[in-house]
Order: structure tokens, then sequence, then C-alpha cells
């Protein structure tokens, strides 16, 4: 598995998964950052998972629920 230097370093790796997830909720009327994506994910998803792999994290970015509030 791959290690990664900084959790910017991941941000910028995983950038086209989150660049897919924002014209999709640009689409349905709704506007978040690469950066709140990422945030939102890494404190309500990713918080007590260990080991990620890279094709959950991707997997979690296009497709996890976000509560509308929060988006």
């Amino acid at each position: 598995m791959r290690e990664w230097k900084s959790q910017e370093e991941l941000r910028l790796f995983l950038m086209p998964a989150l660049r897919l997830r924002i014209r999709r909720l640009e689409a349905s009327g709704k506007h978040m950052t690469a950066q709140e994506i990422f945030a939102y994910l890494k404190e309500k998803k990713w918080k007590n998972d260990s080991n990620l792999h890279l094709y959950e994290m991707v997997d979690d970015i296009l497709h996890y629920e976000m509560n509308s509030g929060e988006e």
C-alpha cells in the first residue's frame, strides 16, 4: 500500500474523483469545494478507519451520502 507524505498529498492525488463529485453536486444544485468534501469524509467516514485502500476512498468520494444540511 502506498504511503502518503501528507494529507495534502493524498487530497491532491484524489483530485480527479473530487472534481467529478463536485460536478455531480453542482448538477443537483449543491456546492462544495474539494477541500470541503475531503474534510467532510475525513471527519465523518474515515475518522475511525485504518488502512484504507485508494479504491475505497475513491468510492466514498463518489458515492457517500452527505447530509443535506452539511452540503
